[in-house]
């Protein structure tokens, strides 16, 4: 009698490991898949690549106004990027094109208010002896996988905003995430 109990106890015990086992499999593959999907993207993002002339191309310009409307930018050609620089609905943004006439991304001056409370308190207590100069968001085109470079530094693809604090003749840059993260970005030279 005692036989034919453990048969039964042994074949549920080996069941209940065995699906132990591969519930662990399952999470330590998802946990791959992730990884493997971040490094694909990483990959597949473009390089920033010089462009080369002093002209904006035409089709940079057809991708802006075809995007932005007729708003008579100043337009200017940097290393990285042709920048289209106008004013909107009364607000001044300069658009970003890359090498391929693709919309990186835009910057626009913003107010301090339009951070997350949490990111506003952190900065006020952790920069007390700094003046705030002003914020930028970048708001980042998530159709091009190409990355931005402001302050001289190479930022990912997503919102953030940039707060400029001052203390003395030392300028530094913090950036903001949308939800709220303060990290330090670099320091104004």
């Amino acid at each position: 009698m005692k036989k034919i109990m453990i048969v039964p106890v042994a074949l549920l015990l080996a069941g209940a490991s065995l699906n132990a086992q591969s519930s662990s499999a399952s999470i330590a593959k998802a946990n791959m898949d992730k990884k493997e999907a971040k490094a694909e993207k990483k990959e597949a993002r473009k390089e920033l690549r010089k462009l080369e002339g002093n002209e904006v191309g035409n089709l940079t310009k057809t991708h802006f106004y075809e995007y932005f409307g007729d708003v008579h930018p100043n337009w200017r050609r940097t290393t990285y990027f042709d920048e289209g620089s106008f004013v909107k609905d009364g607000k001044p943004i300069t658009a970003y094109y890359n090498n391929s006439s693709e919309l990186v991304g835009t910057t626009s001056p913003a107010d301090f208010s339009a951070l997350a409370m949490k990111a506003q308190n952190e900065i006020k207590k952790r920069y007390s002896d700094y003046t705030i100069d002003r914020v930028i968001l970048f708001d980042d085109n998530e159709a091009t996988e190409s990355d931005m470079i402001l302050y001289g530094s190479v930022i990912s693809d997503e919102d953030n905003y940039f707060v400029e604090l001052t203390k003395g003749n030392k300028t530094i840059i913090l950036k903001v995430t949308t939800e709220g993260d303060v990290s330090y970005f670099t320091e104004k030279k």
